[in-house]
C-alpha cells in the first residue's frame, strides 16, 4: 500500500481524508479512461475529471461515508472492498452489497443538497479515486457534453446495481416472481 499523507486542503482535513500519494501505478487519467462510468466523457472530460481526482487509502473497517451525511463526492475504488450498509433501526448496520474495483461509489455526490442513502466501510485496506462532489457538479454545469456523458455512465452503473437488487430479492423470496421477468429484459 502506498504511503499516506495529510493532506492540508481545508475540504478534505475537515473530513480527515487521508492523501494517497502513488493509489495505483496509473495516474487519474488513464484510470478514468479505462472505467465505465467515465469512459466515455472524451478526452478534455477526461483531462477535467483527473483534475480533480484525489486518491485516498482507507483501513480495514474505515468509514468512507456515513448514512445520512453531505457525501464528499463520488468515487471509484481502485483496489480492496467495501461494503455499502445501511442503518436499520434495532438492528444496526445490515449489510446490502460489496463493491470493488471497476465500480461506482456515492452516487449520490452528483446530487445537490444530498445525503448519503447509506453507509460505505473498507472490509480490507481499500484504495479509491474521489470526485469531489461540488467541483465536479460545477465541471458539468460548466461543460454540458462532460455532465452528459458522466451522468450515463453513473445512469448504467446504478441501473446494474438496481438490477442485481432485483436479482438478490427474487432469491431472497423465491422463484415465484422469476416467471414475470422476461429474457433480456431491461430491469
Amino acid at each position: 500500500m502506498a504511503p499516506v499523507v495529510e493532506l492540508r486542503d481545508e475540504s478534505l482535513s475537515r473530513r480527515g481524508l487521508p492523501l494517497m500519494t502513488n493509489a495505483s501505478e496509473s495516474d487519474p487519467l488513464t484510470l478514468l479512461a479505462a472505467h465505465p462510468v467515465t469512459r466515455d466523457c472524451g478526452p478534455s472530460g477526461l483531462e477535467t475529471l483527473a483534475r480533480l481526482a484525489q486518491p485516498r487509502a482507507y483501513a480495514a473497517d474505515e468509514w468512507l461515508l456515513r448514512q445520512g451525511e453531505t457525501p464528499f463526492g463520488i468515487a471509484f475504488p481502485l483496489t480492496g472492498l467495501v461494503s455499502i450498509e445501511l442503518h436499520v433501526p434495532n438492528r444496526g448496520a445490515v449489510p446490502l452489497l460489496t463493491v470493488g474495483p471497476g465500480e461506482l461509489l456515492g452516487w449520490s455526490g452528483l446530487l445537490e443538497a444530498s445525503h448519503s442513502m447509506a453507509s460505505a466501510r473498507a472490509l480490507q485496506p481499500t484504495s479509491v479515486l474521489w470526485l469531489p462532489a461540488l467541483p465536479l457538479r460545477e465541471a458539468c454545469g460548466a461543460n454540458p457534453q462532460l455532465g452528459y456523458q458522466l451522468s450515463q455512465g453513473v445512469l448504467r452503473a446504478v441501473a446494474a446495481r438496481l438490477t442485481a437488487t432485483r436479482l438478490q430479492l427474487l432469491d431472497l423470496y423465491g422463484g415465484a416472481a422469476q416467471s414475470a421477468i422476461l429474457p433480456g429484459a431491461v430491469l
